[in-house]
């Protein structure tokens, strides 16, 4: 079988290892600078570096990007930070390899039947609450339920689902797995 990974990047997303049976999620690997008297997660590129020399190691076929942009009503440089951590993802897959491919996030959630991406049912946008309902319902219609969607306290982590979605869209559309 193809191994595929599916990433959400950001600071609290995740990367999954999966092949249509085994499903391997790790959370983005993060470290603590200080800048200017405060404490600041950044992302970990050496530990970024050897979770996809991993993957390289391992033989996978594909590794799925989510595209990320900035967000309505967010500042210049809090879109900055959140789009700098999709550039080294590619970049460590180009140095290691690996075939990689960068996907929106309403074309994969389209197609793996992400409900309630904008719309309430209620009327108006949709809550945090309400779009994370829906997309642990589709991981749920995929996987069943799992304990890797799940943190080290027991709290569940949507950016581990969304990894392991992206990863099965990967699989499916650009690899041709089954439906």
């Amino acid at each position: 079988m193809t191994l595929v990974v599916g990433i959400d990047p950001g600071l609290s997303g995740a990367l999954a290892l999966w092949d249509g049976a085994t499903l391997d999620i790790v959370d983005m690997p993060t470290t603590v600078r200080r800048m200017s008297k405060k404490d600041r997660i950044d992302l970990d590129m050496a530990g970024l570096n050897a979770i996809v020399c991993g993957f390289w190691s391992r033989g996978v076929g594909l590794v799925v990007i989510e595209r990320v942009g900035g967000i309505a009503k967010q500042s210049a440089s809090a879109s900055f930070n959140f789009g700098y951590a999709c550039g080294p993802l590619a970049m460590a897959c180009v140095c290691h390899g690996l075939r990689h491919e960068l996907v929106p996030a309403l074309t994969w959630k389209g197609f793996m039947s992400v409900r309630g991406k904008r719309a309430s049912a209620v009327g108006g946008e949709a809550t945090k609450a309400e779009r994370d309902t829906a997309i642990l319902e589709a991981g749920i219609a995929v996987f069943g339920r799992r304990p890797e969607f799940h943190g080290p306290r027991g709290g569940l982590k949507i950016d581990r689902v969304e990894a392991a979605l992206i990863a099965e869209y990967g699989r499916r559309l650009i690899l041709g797995g089954k439906t």
